[in-house]
């Protein structure tokens, strides 16, 4: 059964996704920064703790995650932006 507010390929995008940013997600929740992670698609809601030089690394890591995926021609159109 297909939801009219749920595209049929959903649950593969959030497979994707989650190959992308599980280490990188992991390792913030477990260093405490990251204090809630989810995402649906290409929505993400992010609890952190309050260390601005830790969110911008968070940041940046994400991202090469994403160029690596890029390199291996995965996912050409990704661009994780706050």
């Amino acid at each position: 059964m297909v939801l009219l507010w749920e595209a049929p390929d959903s649950p593969y995008a959030n497979i994707f996704m989650h190959m992308i940013e599980k280490d990188t997600v992991q390792k913030y929740t477990e260093n405490k920064i990251i204090l809630l992670y989810k995402r649906f698609i290409d929505d993400i809601f992010i609890i952190t703790q309050r260390h601005s030089k830790s969110i911008t690394t968070l940041k940046n890591e994400l991202n090469i995650s994403t160029k690596i995926s890029n390199l291996l021609g995965l996912n050409q159109q990704i661009k994780w932006t706050f």
